[in-house]
């Protein structure tokens, strides 16, 4: 079955990334074959099936690790309504995101908080503007961090109905635009207690952080493996002896980085509450994965030559996608500002 899903994300790859048109069927057929995060199967698991996914589209590894992080988060709390949304999301009858870019900024000093709730009966009242969530569309589920009139930081999933939240896609991407990467506008939207997390993010954020983190390393990863196939078919150029960077190398950065993820994931799914063990560690694991996956794209521009420059060319949109790896939250310059913090 997942060999069947892997042929059509190869299939509709090019159709993806050209038309960018969001395909939630595709993100369904992932889930119901388990690709996504499920506790019963563990970050690696979800982490290697976004690779598989990654190394033929990026887009669909990307909507992979916006689906895998609410299904991470709702596995996190000990909570009966939480854990049946965690088999609802990981199964793909509910789709989601996280909109939790904004707080990871916030709490690194990099940004203030965009939402703002209010204290309501059986729940809060949510208003602000979320420019950058991804996998959403009217229907599916996004977890946010607002502060409320206490100047708490609270942590909730909200459902994206129409009526109660305003969604447009006001921008153009160079890649990864099929991802239903939209702006969320809340204007005193609903958010039930039963769908609150914690009322204090910041001591829940270390349950869930490193996870993910860790998840984010299966997009470059993919990439890492793309890049690998593409090298070793054009060593076949005697020209291409001469550059820095060959298939061996990328290998060797695949395995290191397999071998660091395996050895961190049964830490970060054991730890419930604070993670001060591993986050730098994983941190640098992140960084590492940003770095390679830059020094592997260039090096699939080099090894392709001329035919990289031609559009659609499958280095071309491997050199777009690849960037990607280093600007989603935490983007490499954040990482940077984080570890020498």
């Amino acid at each position: 079955m997942w060999n069947e899903t892997l042929t059509l994300i190869d299939e509709l790859a090019t159709h993806t990334d050209t038309s960018g048109l969001y395909n939630s069927d595709v993100v369904k057929k992932i889930s119901q074959d388990n690709g996504i995060y499920h506790k019963d199967n563990g970050l690696f698991h979800a982490i290697n099936s976004m690779a598989d996914a990654s190394e033929l589209c990026l887009s669909t590894g990307f909507n992979m690790w916006c689906q895998s992080t609410l299904s991470w988060y709702t596995s996190r709390p000990k909570n009966s309504h939480f854990d049946a949304l965690h088999q609802d999301i990981s199964s793909g009858k509910i789709l989601g995101g996280s909109g939790l870019s904004n707080p990871f900024k916030t709490f690194s000093g990099l940004a203030d908080i965009k939402l703002q709730g209010v204290r309501v009966q059986g729940g809060y009242k949510v208003s602000g503007t979320l420019p950058w969530v991804s996998n959403i569309a009217y229907g599916h589920y996004l977890a946010v961090v607002f502060e409320n009139e206490k100047q708490q930081h609270v942590m909730g999933l909200v459902k994206c109905d129409e009526g109660s939240v305003k969604i447009t896609q006001p921008n153009t991407f160079i890649a990864l635009e099929a991802t239903a990467t939209v702006a969320v506008q809340f204007e005193d939207s609903f958010i039930e207690d039963s769908l609150i997390f914690s009322e204090d993010y910041k001591n829940f954020a270390p349950s869930i952080r490193a996870g993910f983190i860790l998840l984010q390393c299966g997009m470059g990863l993919g990439l890492l493996r793309r890049v690998e196939k593409i090298l070793t078919k054009e060593s076949n150029n005697s020209e291409n002896h001469v550059l820095a960077t060959q298939a061996l190398d990328i290998r060797k950065w695949i395995d290191d980085i397999e071998l660091k993820i395996q050895a961190f994931n049964p830490i970060v799914e054991a730890e419930e509450s604070n993670d001060s063990l591993h986050w730098i560690d994983v941190l640098r694991l992140r960084r590492d994965v940003t770095k390679y996956t830059l020094q592997a794209i260039e090096a699939c521009m080099l090894h392709s030559g001329a035919k990289g420059y031609l559009k659609n060319s499958l280095a071309e949109r491997t050199l777009r996608e690849g960037y990607f790896v280093a600007t989603i939250t935490p983007s490499l310059k954040q990482l940077e500002i984080m570890l020498h913090d």
